[in-house]
């Protein structure tokens, strides 16, 4: 196991315990990866994805800038900005993004 499978799976079981916690009254959870690396997002996301129930309750938007080089699939990346991705409407209840632009860091928080 190297140091980002470590970061991926402490990651995602922080996600998947808050996951778990959800109740319908909760509203749309955001959980803000927040200037990590691309390696460091794609090894929580990789982690996350190999979870039904996680991918279930999930949408995942991450920037394709950050973590294309890293076999994520499509689905879980695009190319819109951060800002925009957290106030879209969802089917799931809970949204995971990142983050690695300062000017949006303060809108993000």
């Amino acid at each position: 196991m190297n140091p980002s499978d470590l970061i991926g799976a402490a990651g995602a079981t922080s996600i998947r315990l808050r996951l778990d916690a959800l109740s319908p009254e909760d509203g749309m959870a955001r959980y803000l990866l927040d200037r990590l690396t691309g390696e460091q997002v794609a090894a929580i996301t990789q982690a996350l994805l190999t979870d039904t129930k996680a991918t279930e309750l999930l949408n995942i938007a991450l920037p394709r800038s950050l973590v294309s080089p890293f076999g994520l699939p499509d689905s879980v990346m695009t190319d819109e900005r951060m800002v925009a991705i957290r106030h879209a409407d969802y089917n799931r209840p809970a949204l995971l993004f990142a983050n690695t632009d300062e000017d949006q860091g303060a809108s993000l928080g």
